[in-house]
């Protein structure tokens, strides 16, 4: 089902301000054009000028989704688990609170001969959004899974020999060094970011284990690369992902980009849009 499957989150703040800022700009022109909801009616002073807040009420609600919801909400919002039914529902919530925020900031005008009450607009709104909005998830999903899947499909799938030296050890310590892992660099899997933590996923005697260690990834990484000095076989592939390229069968791509698969086929590591060149070193091994 379509809903279930994953959809990219945008990442880039400058570009999530960018589209708060265009989102704010179709707002006022729309209103301005073609003046629903009773506007048409309004003859207040200025009206233009009034019309720039129901901008300011829609660029409020669009930064709040991009920045400070998903900081509450962490966990739901979560890129690599984000699909196309969070996006749809993400979308629909976003225009019913401009729809309501509007709606009380047209309160402030006063009586409006042809104003609709509240749930009239809301449904008002909803219906002009459903549409494009829906055509806008479709369209962008089937663009990046059309273009991730056929880059991935033409890399390798076999396990790859390995060429990298990593019969060495690896000791991964924590804040303050109250903490420590120590395993052999050819066991580590990948460590993935979480809150003030991060979680490291590598092989002891056969068996896949995971240990949390307080400490940044990129204080992480900082470690890694001292003790492996000159090597590319660990490599940063997301903001929240360290992975040990050797440990990597596969290269999937769906609409959210691409992902590694790993000897353990239950794992799969996201690759963000930066780090796109691990693709490279890992198929060049």
């Amino acid at each position: 089902m379509i809903l279930t499957e994953p959809y990219p989150v945008e990442e880039s703040p400058r570009c999530q301000v960018l589209i708060s800022i265009l989102l704010a700009l179709f707002v006022f022109l729309f209103l301005f054009i073609f003046q629903p909801f009773g506007l048409s009616s309004c003859t207040l002073p200025k009206k233009e000028l009034k019309l720039l807040g129901f901008s300011l009420i829609t660029l409020g609600a669009c930064l709040s989704r991009f920045f400070f919801l998903p900081k509450i909400f962490s966990t739901y919002f979560e890129s690599r688990n984000w699909t196309v039914g969070k996006e749809f529902l993400s979308m629909l919530m976003l225009i019913m609170s401009i729809s309501l925020g509007n709606y009380m900031y047209t309160k402030q005008f006063g009586p409006l001969p042809s104003m609709p009450n509240l749930s009239e607009m809301l449904l008002e709104t909803l219906l002009i959004g459903i549409f494009p909005i829906t055509g806008l998830i479709t369209s962008k999903y089937i663009y990046q899974l059309l273009k991730y899947k056929s880059i991935a499909e033409s890399a390798p799938i076999a396990l790859k020999s390995q060429t990298w030296e990593d019969n060495q050890p690896l000791v991964l310590l924590s804040d303050k060094e109250s903490d420590k892992l120590c395993i052999m660099v050819r066991d580590f899997i990948f460590m993935e970011a979480k809150a003030n933590y991060v979680e490291i996923h590598y092989y002891k005697e056969g068996n896949l284990l995971k240990k949390r260690l307080r400490s940044t990834l990129n204080r992480m990484q900082e470690q890694i690369q001292v003790q492996i000095r000159g090597s590319k076989l660990i490599q940063k592939c997301h903001r929240s992902f360290i992975i040990n390229l050797s440990q990597v069968i596969s290269v999937k791509g769906n609409a959210q980009g691409y992902r590694f698969q790993i000897r353990d086929k239950t794992l799969e590591v996201p690759v963000g849009g930066k780090y796109k060149e691990s693709v490279q070193l890992w198929k060049n091994q």
